[in-house]
């Protein structure tokens, strides 16, 4: 069993900007002759930078990508960017 999970984390408030994470979770669960096996993990894949220029966002290489590739991720994103 397999299950990937992106989420935009809580968004931490820097004076006038605001930077929220976005969040890739994952867990593997394996069936082996001994027993059942398992790992997941949680790493950051970017942040959307919320600021009096407007929104941006940004990979964990640090280069600049269109917002749309996180709000495509998580549809709930898009309602709390657009709410601003």
């Amino acid at each position: 069993m397999e299950k990937e999970e992106v989420v935009a984390s809580e968004p931490i408030i820097v004076g006038e900007t605001t930077l929220i994470p976005i969040v890739r979770t994952f867990m593997v669960c394996r069936n082996g002759k001994e027993g059942i096996a398992g790992f997941g993990g949680k790493e950051i894949i970017g942040v959307i930078v919320i600021s009096s220029t407007g929104h941006r966002a940004i990979d964990i290489s640090g280069k600049e990508v269109p917002v749309d590739d996180y709000t495509s991720l998580i549809p709930k994103l898009a309602e709390l960017l657009w709410a601003q």
